[in-house]
């Protein structure tokens, strides 16, 4: 150790002399808080010591699985994990382009022996409906007066960790060097460690997160990067301001919204992508006059603690859908999923569960009043099998527990009091054909109706399959019956998720299966009364939910556009309906 400390100094001496000999400016100390945007982050409070992190202890369950409920093997496998940490990532604020050997300096204020930790990202994670697939991160804090050093290595959700030293308290500085192929570790200018470096940033860019354990909290007094030679660099970047994208008379939304009776082609989006990945942002910005967070407006991500709500990355969402012409459709207010374990772990009574529903409807509605078009209101409300009891309707469900089959009509009203010129509907999914769940959704909006509820229309989901290279899903005939029946009652109707999962590698032939499954279902669609929207849940298979849970580097293939940005079959083949098929 004394060896390695006294080739460190060498370097550091090396540093100070080429700064003074060469006066390069990548040998200066770069500051990442001053004027760089950290007030987009949640958890974060900028202050004149610095930015104070507070904890956000924003976790994704995993799914609710009640066997009398549901038929899905996959959802009593995924219920059975636990939940997977969600710690906030500065994605609006500063990020390094990095290149060789660097120092990344840290002062922390440190208020508890709890947990306090910076985030470093080589690559971000991906973010599924129950899941986080971890990219490559390097993680430095103190906790229990320990610096505690975890590496994600981008192939697991399991990180290595190590802990390293004693008596950190108060006022402390980290220093985290890159030399060669290791991580060095310093806290107030003695070495403590070094790590092997598995290549977390050779993509050549940093982004920062932070998060602090419940309890705790800390404030960033100072963040500094500093390249250790002229062939290196450690340069501070701040993001670009939202792009606009023209529209392009040959792109799907100009055709869309050129129709007789003009569409809305939506696509879900997910606020990591659309922030950092310039291909998709661009085919967002290019392809799709609506879209649907696809996660950051579901009640464990917006919502993660009794006082706290998030709203940093779905407002960046909102705000590039603004800056782009796009209308956005809210999902999900009311779901007896994705709900954190400060609502599901605690006995409330039932005034105290109402109250709880209260004010996160309302405060939701009403931050993105007059931002928001339209809402998923209630999803998945009706069960899988037993219609007989309950009316169908998921008993399983803290909402109905504590107000029966009302609490539907309660959260309709609140949103409604809150933005009356929303449109408000109730999303669902296996209802696509004639049978026992369409019989009880319809005897249930139709009580909703009768009950004066605000309701304005229905989501067919329509997450659709392929076995053996040929469509298996809802036949388009079928659908038009249960969509006409609901355009009946005065409801307005959409298209809310639609995929078609190959279940396969995909091949010639089972793309342009998937196109035929499509375009059939667009051609019905658009023949619909009351259909104002067909939308896609995802932009991009590199992105999509279809992804098998929990196994790293498999992709879905369900989607428009491949895992590489492409346009499959199935996109030219709902342009040419879009352009030619009346209404």
């Amino acid at each position: 150790m004394k060896q390695f400390n006294k080739i460190l100094l060498r370097i550091f001496l090396g540093v100070i002399l080429s700064a003074t000999l060469f006066k390069s400016p990548s040998c200066f100390a770069a500051d990442l808080l001053t004027n760089h945007d950290w007030r987009h982050f949640t958890g974060a409070t900028v202050t004149e010591s610095g930015i104070e992190i507070m904890p956000v202890n924003r976790m994704i369950v995993p799914k609710v699985s009640v066997p009398r409920e549901t038929d899905d093997q996959d959802v009593a496998e995924m219920a059975k994990r636990s939940p997977t940490p969600n710690p906030p990532i500065n994605l609006r604020g500063p990020m390094l382009q990095v290149q060789g050997d660097f120092t990344i300096s840290i002062f922390l204020e440190i208020s508890s022996n709890k947990g306090a930790y910076l985030d470093l990202y080589g690559t971000l994670p991906v973010i599924y409906d129950e899941w986080r697939q971890e990219g490559k991160a390097l993680r430095v804090g103190v906790k229990d007066g320990a610096l505690l050093v975890s590496i994600w290595n981008g192939r697991s959700s399991e990180p290595i960790t190590k802990t390293f030293g004693e008596g950190m308290t108060d006022v402390v500085e980290i220093n985290v060097t890159r030399l060669s192929d290791n991580f060095v570790f310093q806290v107030n200018g003695k070495t403590v460690g070094k790590l092997r470096d598995p290549g977390l940033f050779n993509d050549g860019s940093i982004v920062f997160g932070a998060d602090a354990e419940k309890g705790g909290g800390f404030i960033i007094r100072q963040l500094t990067a500093q390249a250790l030679n002229t062939a290196s660099k450690a340069t501070v970047i701040d993001r670009e301001p939202w792009k606009s994208y023209g529209v392009m008379p040959n792109s799907l939304r100009f055709i869309a919204a050129a129709r007789n009776k003009p569409l809305y082609i939506g696509a879900a989006v997910a606020a990591i992508p659309l922030v950092t990945d310039e291909k998709y942002q661009s085919l967002v910005g290019q392809e799709f006059n609506m879209i649907t967070p696809e996660n950051d407006m579901k009640f464990q991500f917006i919502h993660p603690g009794p006082n706290l709500y998030a709203f940093n990355e779905a407002d960046s969402l909102v705000e590039f859908a603004q800056h782009n012409n796009i209308r956005v459709h809210g999902h999900a207010l009311v779901w007896h999923e994705a709900l954190p374990t400060w609502v599901t772990g605690v006995k409330y009574s039932p005034s105290e569960v109402k109250l709880i529903l209260s004010d996160h409807i309302r405060t939701v509605v009403g931050h993105y009043k007059g931002r928001v078009a339209e809402w998923d209101v209630v999803n998945e409300p009706l069960k899988d099998r037993g219609f007989n009891t309950d009316k169908g309707l998921r008993a399983a469900n803290p909402w109905f527990q504590a107000m029966g089959e009302e609490y539907i009509d309660f959260a309709f009203r609140e949103a409604h009091e809150v933005d009356s010129n929303a449109r408000l509907y109730l999303n669902e999914y296996g209802i696509e054909e004639p049978g026992e769940k369409f019989d009880a959704l319809y005897a249930l909006v139709k009580r909703l109706l009768a009950r004066g509820v605000p309701i304005h229309g229905i989501g067919f989901q329509m997450h659709e399959d392929m076995e053996s290279g040929k469509y298996v899903g809802a036949q388009p005939d079928l659908v038009a019956v249960n969509m006409q029946k609901m355009a009946n009652l005065g409801l307005e109707v959409r298209v809310s998720e639609m995929d078609v999962n190959m279940n396969a590698k995909s091949t010639p032939r089972r793309l342009n299966e998937q196109a035929r499954a499509f375009a059939e279902m667009l051609t019905m669609s658009v023949r619909q009364d009351g259909l104002k929207s067909f939308g896609q849940w995802g932009v991009t298979d590199r992105y999509s939910s279809l992804a098998p849970m929990f196994e790293y580097f498999q992709l879905g293939n369900g989607l428009l556009f491949d895992a590489d940005y492409q346009r499959k079959p199935t996109y030219y083949r709902m342009k040419e309906i879009l352009a030619n098929v009346p209404e």
